[in-house]
């Protein structure tokens, strides 16, 4: 759990037992770093490094003398390379008792699965059973994250594991941000792992970090041993997706508003809706007929990806959050994180007219009005055919208590009011608001400026 200290197997009370104990892992450290200076990766050195890594797990050193005695018994291969690699498996899984969350020894275990001895369906029972005892653990979540790659197994069989933590726990932020790379790859063009199984090798030509693999920073292979691996900021999920989620999050508010990790789920999902918006934003020219729109349609309609939202599916997502948040706000005015997002949600909604209306002067409720034939009686009926003409997708028409009702100048006071609001209630990270708010007005004024629209006053309260 966190904010408990680490309890040590290892440690003793004694203080005299302690300083000859540190005494004589430092002795045999330097022991193994003479030996691996002169070029000896013996038995004697190699288990006297195992013993101590028994115990000191954090010793990165002592790894990396043994991938460099290792390296030449897995190039070699048959029987000594398999058993080899069996003690590595005992090895660290001995140190992840002692510490099961030392980075050292994760990075060691992918290293020797890497090298494709090992059974992978045992790999994942282990993983999945350290998560049972563990279910917060990042590093082991990691690990698993590195399995699916190195198997056909896909990211919406791992989503539905992902799943199931969150509902045991929903504080459990390492299986929320398991879900932010996961989506990402159920609604791309494949839903598998990328592949790493051929990014081994020994050649020694490209930069290695100094157990044989190649490393360029970017490869599958660089990625899945550092867990360098981040969510996806920029994808378009359907509006189905969307949505469930956000009920998702929404649950886990409704269980304690004050937990951190489903927020910071949200956050992510904010930022995805706004690529969303954007994206949408580009389409426009569908609905205009111009030749760019038609090009769009014909590549989108070939597409193998899920279909983007439309402009009526992407407005009610975000009506539909920023209801929830301003409840959230009626019940606890001063909590933080239904003000922050709500400022979010209210930049967005003033994005929104920019990228999704024809005529950004148009408030939400007249755009719709002018698009909507039900509502307008120059267009009730065909002259021709005698028949309602209908527009092709029913339009959303915000409710007038909706924020998407206000003009971009309601929305951006809204906005100022906001992070003005964060500030008093949350002053140590009130360069961190002034700076968003800064960012906001920026934006927001680039989008004004590039639609002719006047009138805002950026930098007003």
């Amino acid at each position: 759990m966190h904010g408990r200290p680490r309890s040590y197997k290892h440690k003793l009370q004694n203080s005299d037992a302690q300083k000859k104990k540190v005494e004589a892992i430092k002795q045999g450290t330097a022991l193994v770093l003479k030996c691996r200076n002169l070029g000896v990766y013996n038995d004697v050195v190699i288990n006297a490094s195992s013993k101590l890594l028994k115990v000191v797990p954090e010793v990165y050193t002592l790894w990396n003398f043994r991938r460099e005695a290792l390296e030449p018994i897995y190039k070699k291969g048959g029987v000594e390379a398999a058993a080899a690699n069996a003690f590595e498996l005992d090895l660290t899984t001995h140190c992840l008792r002692e510490n099961p969350k030392s980075y050292s020894t994760w990075y060691h275990r992918k290293w020797v699965v890497l090298h494709g001895l090992s059974d992978l369906d045992a790999e994942f029972s282990l993983i999945t059973k350290a998560l049972s005892e563990d279910q917060r653990n990042f590093h082991a979540w990691n690990y698993r994250f590195f399995l699916a790659g190195l198997t056909r197994c896909t990211a919406r069989d791992e989503l539905a594991f992902s799943r199931l933590k969150v509902d045991r726990d929903f504080s459990n932020y390492s299986a929320w941000h398991y879900r932010t790379l996961l989506l990402p790859k159920v609604y791309s063009s494949s839903n598998y792992f990328t592949s790493i199984h051929s990014s081994t090798s020994t050649s020694t030509n490209n930069s290695k970090d100094g157990n044989g693999l190649e490393f360029d920073g970017s490869s599958p292979l660089s990625v899945a041993i550092s867990g360098a691996e981040q969510g996806s900021q920029a994808c378009v999920l359907p509006a189905d997706v969307f949505a469930e989620e956000f009920d998702l999050v929404h649950q886990a508010f409704a269980t304690d508003a004050q937990d951190q990790s489903p927020w910071i789920y949200y956050q992510w999902l904010l930022g995805n809706l706004r690529s969303t918006i954007e994206q949408v934003g580009k389409t426009k020219g569908r609905e205009g007929g111009d030749g760019e729109g038609d090009e769009l349609k014909t590549v989108l309609a070939s597409s193998p990806l899920p279909p983007i939202p439309t402009r009526e599916e992407v407005r009610a997502l975000l009506e539909m959050e920023a209801d929830h948040l301003q409840e959230d706000l009626e019940v606890r005015p001063n909590s933080k994180w239904p003000t922050l997002m709500q400022a979010r949600v209210l930049e967005m909604a003033a994005e929104i007219h920019f990228h999704l209306f024809s005529d950004p002067k148009m408030s939400p409720l007249d755009a719709a009005s002018s698009r909507d034939p039900c509502l307008t009686s120059s267009s009730s009926s065909s002259p021709s055919l005698g028949a309602p003409v209908l527009s092709p997708s029913p339009p959303f028409i915000p409710s007038p208590s909706s924020p998407l009702s206000a003009s971009p100048l309601d929305l951006l006071s809204h906005v100022r009011r906001n992070y003005k609001r964060l500030i008093e209630m949350d002053p140590m990270r009130r360069g961190f608001y002034a700076d968003a708010l800064a960012a906001a007005e920026a934006k927001i004024g680039a989008l004004v400026a590039a639609d002719g629209v006047n009138g805002i006053k950026l930098g007003s309260s």
